[in-house]
């Protein structure tokens, strides 16, 4: 996704699909897919909401994927959110279960 795809309206209803009650987590209130991931339709293409949110915090083109690491599953503040690639995910998932 490019930081030019998104217009107002986009990110207008990104912003009305999240919870920042919670002063560490914004947690996504809006659609997911079948596997739990909340995202919106941006142009016609399903994008992830924490690569919304990584590119609206102005924290450039989400290369791989966007992982948050504060373990709460509907989170997507790009604060506690990291670039990683499926091996890095795969090895911090294996950590996180030998705990």
């Amino acid at each position: 996704m490019q930081s030019g795809e998104l217009c107002k309206d986009d990110i207008d209803r990104f912003i009305a699909n999240i919870d920042k009650n919670n002063m560490s987590c914004w947690l996504w209130t809006g659609p997911k897919t079948t596997a739990g991931r909340g995202g919106l339709s941006v142009k016609g293409k399903y994008q992830y909401a924490n690569q919304i949110s990584w590119v609206v915090a102005g924290k450039g083109i989400p290369i791989g994927r966007i992982e948050v690491t504060c373990q709460t599953s509907r989170c997507i503040h790009p604060d506690v959110s990291i670039r990683t690639t499926s091996k890095i995910r795969g090895l911090r998932m294996w950590t996180l279960r030998a705990r």
